[in-house]
């Protein structure tokens, strides 16, 4: 979700249109997000365009951005670190728990992963 917001705010700074209001507009940046985040896989530089992305009444308006796995990547640590905030206290009163626990759960592109059940797909 930290891509969706940094596109629709890339929008709103050039366009001075919040996309999040838009539910098909919304749905679009989400998909492009997704669509993104599995080209930067194999590559290191994307461009997300999407045409017709909203109407105004100055006529449509397209969104056309230029996405970097640097950039990506900072965005995902910047989440990660935000949310894992409000988070650290309940792990250290907790006996068995860990952040450390917590982060191995966590994909880099917010994937929620269960290392047991990764192993055991692995041996099974």
């Amino acid at each position: 979700m930290c891509l969706v917001n940094y596109l629709a705010d890339e929008f709103q700074k050039e366009q001075g249109i919040d996309l999040r209001r838009d539910k098909l507009a919304l749905q679009r940046l989400k998909e492009a997000a997704e669509t993104a985040k599995i080209e930067l896989l194999s590559s290191s530089q994307t461009e997300i365009n999407l045409p017709y992305i909203t109407a105004h009444h100055t006529g449509p308006k397209h969104l056309a951005l230029k996405l970097t796995r640097s950039k990506l990547q900072a965005l995902v640590e910047e989440d990660k670190t935000r949310n894992a905030s409000p988070v650290k206290p309940k792990f250290s009163s907790q006996p068995g728990l860990s952040l450390a626990t917590f982060r191995r759960k966590i994909e880099v592109f917010g994937v929620v992963v269960n290392s047991a059940g990764q192993s055991k797909a692995r041996r099974g």
